[in-house]
């Protein structure tokens, strides 16, 4: 929520700098509040590890389950579509059954579920690196308007770390299905190339 509150300033009122005391203003609230979670998820027994998966599964069901539940139920109120729900395969190997007691993320089917996140991080990661190219060719300059972004960026890539590994490096039946990973990247690239081509000459400038 705060890195959201972090973005939404940013637009609203310019590139934060890191010369900004708006930067470390909401720098300081973003470390203070997943700091406290992080305490509080320990404090009742909890790892770590459960807590950086449960941060992940907060985002993935951001832009999956709780996306479509709204979409649905806004289509319903409207008189669009009903609200149903789908049966799928619980049915559990004993791969599956590893991978859950080794708290490895649980892909396997081919579910238009998976797109959002799928496009978002290849989006964001896409992102990242032309920005660290940007950098590399401008130097402190771009760094300094572009420290919001990289960070915003950066934590999101590393939350999505299973999506973009499940996409692209696991070879086992968990992985994200190869047509939700081509379409997801196909989109993702499409999103970049339209925005790098009507992004607005004055952000180049900065």
């Amino acid at each position: 929520m705060i890195f959201c509150l972090f973005f939404i300033t940013d637009y609203l009122f310019g590139y934060t700098q890191v010369s900004s005391s708006w930067f470390f203003l909401f720098a300081s609230l973003a470390v203070s509040a997943y700091g406290y979670s992080l305490i509080e998820f320990i404090w009742i027994g909890g790892s770590f590890k459960s807590w950086w998966n449960d941060q992940r599964m907060w985002m993935i069901k951001g832009v999956t389950s709780y996306l479509f539940g709204l979409i649905e139920v806004a289509g319903k109120l409207i008189g669009v579509s009903e609200v149903g729900f789908e049966v799928t395969n619980k049915v559990v190997d004993s791969e599956a059954a590893k991978r859950y007691e080794e708290e490895i993320f649980e892909f396997g089917v081919a579910s238009g579920l998976f797109i959002p996140p799928a496009t978002l991080a290849v989006i964001n990661l896409i992102s990242l690196m032309g920005g660290l190219v940007r950098i590399l060719r401008e130097g402190y300059s771009a760094f300094e308007c572009m420290i919001l972004q990289l960070v915003l960026c950066t934590f999101i890539v590393i939350t999505s770390y299973p999506i973009l590994e499940a996409m692209l490096m696991r070879k086992d039946t968990g992985r994200i299905p190869a047509s939700v990973t081509i379409f997801s990247i196909s989109v993702a690239v499409s999103v970049c190339s339209v925005a790098s081509m009507t992004i607005p000459a004055w952000s180049r400038e900065l």
